[in-house]
């Protein structure tokens, strides 16, 4: 049965829940120096949790030191290990795993000298964990075993429960299936008292797994069935993936009919047809098979964007199909895949099979060139194997030597007689030639000696080179040490600067939280191309109006950042004044920027910014727009409206031509608004721009979903588009629902 490969990963086991705290006031506290030093490093403490860890490592080891000098390391116990443990992590997410361990090993120890037991025990599990992600399996096994009484001395559930999986992992690594489903039980147990269905999926699913290692496939097929009952009921659609790859590759081993009576006998059928097949219209009752199983798993990936599994299922797809022409695209695909995702294991499993595939049709000279690279990342990923066949071939070659001896030595014995006859003739010439070869020898060494005098001069003359060389790489090395430091000394103040310019910047402009109390059901993405951002959202209610808008400053960064607070402070003036349409506010801004920017009212001013700026009245069901390069999306009943904004420019000609625009909406109606940095995104497979039409057709798509799924596929469709190229500008979008 193919291995089923497990990825480990640092767990990070915090002790409070901080899911619900808001970013922005965390930012905020941390910001404020009126308040006293410990309030302030607890809300850099939540803030590295819930935000930074997952998207700034770098930050979190400069931040955590700066909050480990404002607080006693003597009094302040847990704050300090929590501290010193985000530094850790940081190390760890980086790829410094040997520096990672020195840092949970000093904080181990600070929690040893003042008897804090949790601490121990969290940083002794991460150092377990980096080990059994560096291969040294025996050690993490010590540490998980000692984890385990510290884990039932302050009766922690959770971590007691993680301990107990990584143990079944590393004995899974290790070839023994007996404790490895012996742990993964006692997980399970632990999860099913403690109710924690994620935990019980997984404990199910890794016994599944090794049961599949020993072709044990009824139990294997029954364990993967409780996992996938609970990936069902969490919704947990990766889960539900791994479950028909892992049922895929049972088919494969034992064939259709027989996996498939092992699943009527679990009870298993019906409810597959069910939750899957009759969804779809589909009355069908029969059993899968193999391929079926792969393309669902695979279907869930390519949703899921989980480029490693498209390409492990489409090795599979490969092996199963008896079509050569067909496997070999299906192993062409894997290939690519791993190439573009740098899947060692995937590309050496790919490599392999597409050699056998074009072997077989007869494509020899490429099947030569992947076997090549299939022997490299084999050879890279089995030294040991490699010794082995070392000693093997050392042996043989000894082995040949000695015999080879043998036999010039049974050939010599043949020859002594003869050799004794020739010996007296041969010490005759011998004494002649001697006597040549003293002279011979004697002149020799006198020529030698002359040239060993030459060559000492020249080498101790090349010593005092090299000496002087060496002084001069010490300076050289001492300079570039210096501007090392000039450089880092740079680096961190104009990153200081930055940071400064975005707790101005969220000061200034209003929060989400502004928005949801004039809109209560409604999302905001804002995607900074740099720390801070040219995009902005406003907001304001005046009477029965509220009103919001989604502006485009030209250009992103600092200067973009420093356009957002003058628009939003202008923002904030006319709306206090007498100004109250949507057209009235825009061409009022319109005369400021030339005032504020320009410096008159007959100014041009060509880099201002693009806005799409409403008002809603919640008793008469009105909206009023006003738009420039931007416009407005109404969506009903999963169908859309575009209500387009004018083609003009604020601040730049004499007067500003703007249309207004007027509609009524309804309950459950969507409204959006975008800058254009979505649509200008590159990406893709071809690297081209994502463009304003998928957005519409995702906004029909998504309408009746609640708000903040909606802005999660909104957020994780431009992050795939985008995937590993630079993000081009700023990304700002609104969508309000109306109640």
């Amino acid at each position: 049965m193919k291995s089923i490969l497990i990825s480990l990963v640092i767990i990070l086991i915090f002790q409070s829940a901080v899911a619900q705290e808001k970013a922005d006031s965390l930012w905020n506290v941390w910001n404020n120096g009126q308040i006293e030093d410990t309030t302030r490093v607890d809300a850099l403490i939540k803030l590295i949790e819930i935000e930074l860890l997952k998207t700034d490592p770098d930050s979190v080891f400069t931040l955590s030191n700066v909050g480990l000098e404002m607080i006693n390391h003597e009094v302040e116990i847990k704050r300090v290990e929590r501290l010193m443990r985000f530094k850790g992590i940081s190390l760890g997410i980086r790829g410094f795993n040997k520096e990672s361990i020195a840092v949970f090993e000093k904080n181990k120890a600070y929690c040893e000298q003042f008897g804090y037991v949790p601490g121990v025990v969290f940083n002794m599990s991460n150092i377990a964990q980096i080990y059994s992600d560096l291969g040294s399996f025996s050690k993490s096994l010590d540490l998980y075993l000692t984890a385990i009484e510290l884990y039932q001395e302050i009766d922690d559930a959770n971590g007691l429960s993680t301990c107990y999986n990584n143990i079944g992992i590393l004995y899974d690594c290790l070839g023994n299936s007996q404790q490895s489903i012996l742990y993964y039980q006692k997980a399970l147990e632990l999860a099913i008292d403690n109710n924690n269905k994620g935990r019980m999926l997984n404990a199910y699913n890794n016994i599944g797994i090794v049961y599949g290692h020993q072709n044990i496939f009824q139990e294997a097929v029954k364990y993967f069935l409780e996992a996938y009952y609970y990936a069902l009921e969490l919704n947990d659609k990766e889960s539900i993936a791994m479950f028909y790859q892992n049922l895929g590759v049972i088919y494969m081993e034992i064939g259709d009919s027989a996996a498939n009576r092992i699943l009527v006998k679990e009870g298993a059928m019906e409810m597959l047809n069910n939750s899957e097949i009759k969804k779809k219209g589909n009355t069908r009752i029969d059993g899968y098979t193999a391929n079926e199983l792969l393309d669902k798993s695979l279907m869930i990936n390519e949703e899921l964007g989980l480029r490693s599994d498209v390409g492990g299922c489409y090795v599979l797809k490969g092996k199963a199909t008896n079509n050569d022409q067909e496997a070999m695209v299906y192993f062409t695909r894997a290939y690519e895949i791993a190439e573009e995702t740098g899947d060692y294991l995937l590309k050496k499993d790919a490599s392999k099979y597409l050699m056998e595939a074009k072997k077989k049709t007869g494509q020899y000279k490429e099947a030569l060139v992947l076997y090549e690279k299939y022997v490299k990342l084999k050879d890279s990923l089995s030294q040991e194997e490699i010794q082995k066949k070392f000693i093997r071939k050392e042996y043989e070659l000894n082995y040949a030597k000695q015999a080879a001896e043998d036999s010039i030595k049974h050939a010599e014995a043949q020859k002594v007689k003869q050799i004794e006859i020739e010996k007296q003739k041969v010490e005759l010439k011998h004494q002649t030639n001697k006597q040549l070869l003293l002279y011979g020898g004697l002149g020799i060494a006198l020529l030698f000696s002359i040239y060993f005098v030459k060559k000492n001069k020249e080498v101790r003359e090349q010593k005092v080179e090299v000496e002087q060389q060496k002084e001069l790489a010490e300076k050289q090395q001492q300079i570039a040490e210096q501007q090392k430091e000039i450089l880092g000394k740079q680096h961190r103040e104009i990153r200081d600067s930055i940071n400064y310019a975005q707790s101005l910047q969220r000061s200034v402009l209003p929060s989400k939280e502004d928005v949801t109390q004039n809109f209560p059901n409604s999302f905001v993405l804002l995607k900074p191309k740099d720390v801070v951002s040219g995009d902005f959202y406003w907001t304001y209610k005046k009477d029965d109006l509220v009103y919001l808008a989604v502006v485009d400053c030209t250009g992103h960064g600092v200067p973009g950042a420093f356009m957002t607070i003058v628009a939003n402070n202008l923002l904030n003036e006319i709306i206090q004044a007498e100004f109250s349409t949507p057209k009235e506010i825009v061409e009022e801004l319109h005369q400021r920027i030339k005032l504020r920017i320009g410096g008159s009212i007959t100014a041009q001013v060509r880099d201002s910014m693009d806005l799409g700026l409403f008002s809603y009245n919640k008793q008469t069901q009105e909206v009023r727009f006003v738009g420039t390069h931007t416009s407005i999306y109404c969506v009903r009943n999963s169908s859309l409206e575009k209500f387009k904004g004018s083609k003009t420019d604020i601040g730049y000609k004499p007067s500003l031509v703007i249309e207004e625009q007027v509609f009524k909406v309804e309950t459950n109606d969507m409204l959006y608004m975008h800058s254009d940095g979505y649509p200008d995104q590159k990406g893709g497979p071809k690297g081209k721009k994502f463009y304003y039409q998928p957005i519409r057709n995702k906004f029909e798509e998504i309408s009746l979903l609640n708000l903040m799924e909606q802005e999660q596929i909104m957020s994780q469709t431009f992050e795939d588009w985008k995937g590993e190229l630079e993000q081009f500008d700023d990304v700002c979008m609104l969508g309000v629902r109306i109640v």
